[in-house]
This record gives C-alpha cells, structure tokens and sequence, in this order.
C-alpha cells in the first residue's frame, strides 16, 4: 500500500548535524514501513529511512541501503521521476560522467550550466542546469527537437520572406544547424538558432558536397528554465540590446508572480 505524505522533519546525521527534511512518501511492505525523504528546498537529495510507530509515538531511523527491497527503491523513483523530474535529472547529471565525451559541461554564469552533446560531430546544448535551484531541463531530444521552446515562441511575423526551408525548420522547431546557448545575464540567455547553415556545413573533410546557401539565423532569450522570454524572431543586425531588455523585462515580471 502507497499513501502520500508531507511532512517536515528535523533528522540529525551520525555526525551530529541536523537537516530538515520532507517526508514525500511512504509504503508498506513485509510489516515495514519505508519512507521517502527529500531535503528541504532540495528535491534532488532524496533518500529511504524506516518509519516506525510505537506506544502513540513515531519515529524515522536510518536504514542500510542494501535492506531496502527493490521493489520499494523502484516505486519510490517512480515516484520520484513523475513529482519531482527536474530535481531527479540534476541529481543524475551531478555524476562526472556527464563533464566526458560525449559530453561537454560548460558554466553559463549566474548558477547556471549547459550539458552539451556530440551530436553527428557536433555539440549541442542537451541539458540546461540550474544550480541555484537544483533542477535541470532537457533542451532538445535526440532527434535536435527543441522540447521547452514552442510555436507560439517564434515571431511568424519576422520570418515573412525567408526561403522555406528556413520556415519548415522553425516549424519543426529543429535545433538541427550549429546554434547556441550564450551567458546568462540579469536572469536571461540568449539563444542563436540557425535555420539554415552557410553551405560549408555540407562539405566533406575533401571539400566536396558545399551547397549555394547563405546562413539564416533567429534570436530569441531564454529564462533559467529553458522557456523562451519573448519572441524568437529574424532580424538581419541580430539579436539587438533591445532585446535583451525586453527579455530581462519579462522575467523580472514572471519571477515576481505569485506561484
């Protein structure tokens, strides 16, 4: 049996230190009752502990790792995985695995970092992590799909002209041609997103293949958490102070909103 449950406790380590601490969770199983605890304000450090009832008191004591069933450990990441999936994927990308190829870890300012990942030769920014408040965010899939950009993020409006391959891979919001996540400044990153690639992109390692095209590039800023911060649009002196002010605006505004 599975019931949720919040509540905060005061668990105080071997050596003495004292953490607060959320019960998220906890199940029944074999006559024990195993809790799910996370950290306060830190989803991403999550741990199992026993809890136990007795003469009308309760109490949560640790337990060795290897008593845990793994049916338990399995359904508490479930758990886990559908609540809190940012918190669990910063926990995951702390391994140093992820600063190794193919990967490429690289610091954007402000508490911020990108994952980056060879992709077909390239790296490109796979992961989004936000240190100041332990969560990280998928920022395209392996198919260079953008996952927290959307349609409604591009200004159509700016795109009127541009040839059509250049509108269908806005369309499919590929993140395909080299395009990039600059430095976070006051809460904002700018994104260069190519649509179309100068027609060297083609060439072989011989120089053959390069095609007649000219390189086609939209703008656009993004918050802490990957969403767009205004429209991505096209505009042929680039991305412009104005922008970015407009951006830092909207974030400013989205930050101060009551959750």
């Amino acid at each position: 049996m599975t019931t949720m449950l919040v509540k905060d406790w005061e668990i105080t380590s071997a050596d003495g230190a004292k953490r607060r601490c959320t019960m998220q969770n906890i199940i029944e199983h074999d006559g024990k009752n195993y809790v799910l605890m996370t950290i306060e304000n830190d989803e991403s450090q999550y741990f199992i502990m026993e809890y136990i009832e007795s003469g009308g008191k309760c109490a949560i004591t640790e337990i060795d790792e290897l008593d845990v069933p793994d049916c338990v450990r399995e359904a508490f990441e479930k758990f886990m995985v559908e609540n809190f999936p940012e918190a669990v994927l910063y926990k995951t990308l702390r391994d140093d695995k992820y600063k190794k190829v193919p990967y490429y870890y690289k610091d954007l300012d402000e508490g911020m970092a990108v994952v980056e990942k060879s992709m077909l030769g390239r790296y490109k920014p796979y992961y989004l992590i936000n240190h100041n408040t332990k969560r990280a965010y998928q920022f395209i899939d392996d198919d260079f799909n953008l996952l927290t950009i959307t349609k409604d993020d591009i200004d159509w409006e700016s795109l009127k002209g541009l040839p059509e391959n250049a509108i269908s891979c806005a369309e499919g919001l590929s993140f395909l041609y080299p395009s990039f996540i600059h430095h976070y400044e006051k809460g904002v990153a700018q994104v260069s997103w190519q649509l179309v690639p100068d027609g060297r992109f083609y060439m072989d390692d011989d120089g053959y293949g390069r095609e007649d095209c000219d390189e086609i590039e939209i703008y656009g800023f993004i918050d802490q958490c990957g969403r767009a911060a205004g429209k991505f649009r096209y505009q042929k002196n680039g991305w412009g102070a104005t922008m970015k002010r407009e951006a830092q605006t909207i974030v400013k505004e989205r930050n101060s909103t009551p959750k």
